[in-house]
């Protein structure tokens, strides 16, 4: 299997660079450089998720150190980029080099280890920018079909889907609950103050007594604000007791195998606060149930007395067909719901009812897409 390790020096002055360079192996699979525009943000978000967090961007400055220090199998560039440093790429005899190009139609053409790949105006919708681009073809096929190719050599080429897709993007309610920063705006609303208020909802739902509970845990980073809308109304304290080693997201990891050994690698948490006690332990959704059945077990083996789970969002029963999610099977599409707590081995399980959730976000906007928590036979 391919590993792809790309690096991101946008803003990285020269001698930072060259501290990161000296970390890197001199073996690179995929370098992807960095440019505007729909197709080069798709490209990015496949690449996370399928090779796991061993991904980035190289900006073209960049370009020519990296060839003379570090070998790479695959470089992704524009054609602009390629025609600046062709007589240096044609150089690079091992590398198999794709050269992207907006143009009237597709096509696609090699020359020795050089790919073009010439495509039509693209549409989609960009997360990072929050932005719908209108075109021919659905840019998530295209990126989908190029990541593809890197990895498994199938072959390149545009889909048929629809423009719902980019529409259903735009207003998926994944981005108020977990995948947006919490200091950004959606649809006229503060992420961090939607996500409190969910929790103070769930607080009003729960199926347990709070009374005898030592804290309430968040699940780093996403958990914070649920845990601070949930204290607000139960007055328990949060107690931030679980860490994250680094930054990056297990959520876009589709392989839920290498996301929970990633968690493990990258989980840190106080056990001589913890051991005894009486946790709550917030997280925004249950999709897989990987996350929570690392910490579950994290906990219980250091001696947690009593692990109650709280979801400020409802159960989630089917895949989104429109991109949003990793494929990848759902924790209920396994186990009957009836059997979540024992799955987790704790001693309780609250979800926020589906008809708050819905209500919630139809006030917010009447295009929302909840189809994920929606029961199959429902939708």
């Amino acid at each position: 299997m391919y590993k792809i390790y790309l690096i991101c020096l946008l803003s990285l002055k020269n001698i930072e660079a060259k501290m990161l360079l000296r970390s890197l192996p001199t073996f690179l699979n995929c370098v992807l450089l960095v440019q505007n525009g729909i197709l080069y943000s798709k490209i990015k978000k496949y690449l996370q998720r399928q090779f796991v967090n061993s991904y980035a961007l190289v900006d073209e400055k960049d370009l020519l150190r990296y060839l003379s220090i570090i070998d790479f199998k695959n470089i992704i560039l524009s054609e602009r980029v390629f025609l600046k440093h062709k007589l240096l790429l044609k150089q690079v005899k091992d590398t198999k080099i794709f050269i992207l190009k907006e143009d009237v139609e597709f096509r696609l053409f090699k020359e020795r280890n050089f790919t073009f790949i010439h495509f039509p105006k693209l549409f989609g919708f960009d997360e990072d920018k929050n932005r719908l681009y209108k075109g021919k073809f659905l840019a998530d096929d295209l990126a989908l079909s190029i990541v593809g190719y890197i990895k498994n050599e199938t072959s390149i080429k545009l889909g048929d889907s629809k423009e719902i897709i980019a529409h259903k993007q735009k207003h998926c309610s994944l981005r108020l609950l977990y995948k947006n920063k919490p200091n950004e705006r959606l649809f006229s609303t503060n992420i961090a103050s939607f996500r409190m208020s969910l929790a103070r909802k769930l607080a009003q739902n729960l199926c347990f007594d709070v009374k005898n509970i030592d804290y309430i845990v968040p699940v780093p980073n996403t958990g914070i604000f649920y845990a601070t809308g949930l204290s607000e109304l139960t007055r328990l304290p949060v107690l931030f007791a679980l860490s994250k080693m680094d930054s990056k997201r297990a959520y876009e990891i589709e392989n839920v195998d290498e996301r929970k050994a990633y968690l493990y690698k990258n989980i840190s948490f106080n056990k001589d606060v913890l051991k005894g006690k009486k946790i709550i332990l917030v997280d925004e959704a249950i999709f897989t149930g990987a996350t929570l059945k690392v910490l579950c077990d994290l906990l219980q083996d250091i001696g947690v007395k009593e692990l109650h789970l709280c979801i400020p969002s409802p159960k989630c029963f089917t895949f989104c067909p429109y991109l949003m999610q990793p494929k990848r099977e759902l924790l209920l599409e396994k186990i009957n719901e009836e059997y979540l707590s024992k799955y987790f081995s704790v001693n309780s399980l609250s979800f926020l009812p589906f008809d708050i959730y819905e209500k919630t976000l139809l006030k917010i906007n009447s295009n929302m897409c909840y189809e994920c928590f929606i029961r199959r036979d429902d939708v």
